[in-house]
């Protein structure tokens, strides 16, 4: 995928931006405070429906205005793989079906974002409004790596769930809606689990809202199960090359429920009356909290390291791996992220590197940059300064790459 072209009115420190990006690289520069990452985080903001840094859209806002807006236009580039030779993926032959009708040759595709201070969000595509986010999501593709990343390893479970399911809305946003239907599920049982602690419902009413939570958390445990799969031989493989081979990456799911990894409807259901049963089981725990303690809200999946020879001990990242091991170790997730989006739908993402290159050594830095040479993404770097940038390239890369100077929400070179 291309970002083209990008416009900005009251978005941070942005008043009204429009700035074309032509270039396969784009290195945004400028002192601390000047909006380098708020660009960055509008294209991601276009992209996702939400801020990397905040939950709250009034922070987004420019501080004497009552809203923003955002537009962006997209072009696709040509995908190098067959449909027959993608991995298939639930519903993946539907998502690139999609990206197909939204690019025409020779078309682009405009996606614009808005919010007012009182209203709600609100997104078209092409100029038409769309009801629904998991309409949004997944039109334009892209990854974010920042120091910020690291929460992936060094986060709570909750972290390695939002990036998993982010992922997977990017390559199918069905999953989006299936999601979201689990998790107002679950918010009406926590709901209704505390009016029945409080004597002001009957538990007879769970009933209906355990099948639906059954229904929809078999569904997402085993697409989850499934991306987690393909996730761990990709981030494996790019953890090798960082490290030179000297450490082996595994990932583990760690489900509430039994894994899911068959279509098999006898299988399907010794899954279905699993979850039935730890419902039921954890019951009167759940009343006495007030809170549903088991489930897909509950997964997580683990990070392990060991060296190469496959007799040695397996040590959790998070518990026992250095900051430059667990560095690499987030590095490896976002690359992997990068080469599934592309394997799974045909195009590559927008990849966005926000001040990584503090975090990372010369040897890294320049592994990393060749292998998104070898990926082809449009990239959007942001350093302080040029220099900065260049001490940290490959010897062999000779790309050509646009710099973009910021300072106080305006571009000045």
């Amino acid at each position: 995928m291309w970002l083209n072209h990008l416009t900005l009115r009251n978005f941070r420190n942005y008043t009204d931006l429009e700035i074309y990006f032509p270039d396969a690289i784009n290195l945004i520069v400028g002192n601390n405070a000047q909006g380098k990452t708020n660009l960055l985080e509008a294209i991601y903001f276009v992209s996702t429906a939400k801020s990397h840094r905040t939950h709250s859209n009034r922070e987004l806002i420019h501080y004497d205005s009552d809203w923003f807006y955002l537009k962006a236009g997209i072009g696709a580039l040509s995908a190098n793989l067959s449909l027959e030779d993608k991995v298939q993926f639930p519903v993946a032959n539907w998502q690139q079906q999609v990206v197909r009708e939204c690019f025409p040759v020779g078309n682009e595709l405009i996606i614009e974002a808005s919010h007012e201070v009182e209203g709600q969000k609100q997104f078209r595509l092409n100029g038409d409004l769309l009801p629904k986010l998991s309409e949004w999501v997944g039109q334009f593709r892209v990854v974010l790596f920042s120091p910020e990343s690291l929460i992936l390893v060094k986060g709570a479970p909750g972290d390695r769930r939002r990036f998993l399911d982010q992922l997977i809305c990017q390559i199918n946003p069905l999953y989006l809606s299936q999601l979201q239907r689990y998790q107002s599920s679950l918010r009406q049982r926590n709901e209704l689990l505390k009016q029945i602690r409080n004597h002001r419902q009957s538990v007879d009413l769970l009933e209906p809202w355990d099948e639906l939570l059954v229904e929809d958390g078999i569904l997402i445990t085993k697409v989850r199960t499934q991306m987690l799969d393909l996730l761990h031989q990709s981030a494996k493989n790019h953890h090798a090359q960082l490290t030179q081979s000297t450490e082996v990456l595994n990932l583990r799911y760690c489900p509430s429920l039994q894994e899911v990894e068959t279509t098999d409807n006898s299988e399907k259901e010794v899954a279905v009356n699993h979850f039935r049963q730890r419902l039921q089981k954890s019951r009167s725990t759940d009343l006495i909290y007030g809170n549903t303690s088991v489930g897909p809200h509950r997964d997580e999946f683990k990070l392990f390291i060991q060296e190469p020879d496959s007799n040695s001990i397996q040590r959790e990242v998070k518990l026992y791996g250095s900051q430059g091991q667990q560095r690499t170790t987030s590095l490896a997730l976002k690359l992997g992220e990068v080469e599934l989006i592309h394997s799974q739908t045909g195009n590559v993402p927008v990849v966005l590197l926000d001040d990584v290159l503090s975090e990372l050594d010369d040897i890294r830095s320049q592994l990393l940059f060749a292998l998104f040479q070898d990926f082809g993404a449009q990239l959007f770097i942001t350093a302080t300064r040029e220099e900065e940038w260049v001490a940290h390239l490959p010897t062999n890369f000779n790309q050509h790459y646009r710099l973009i100077t910021i300072d106080n929400g305006q571009i000045v070179a």
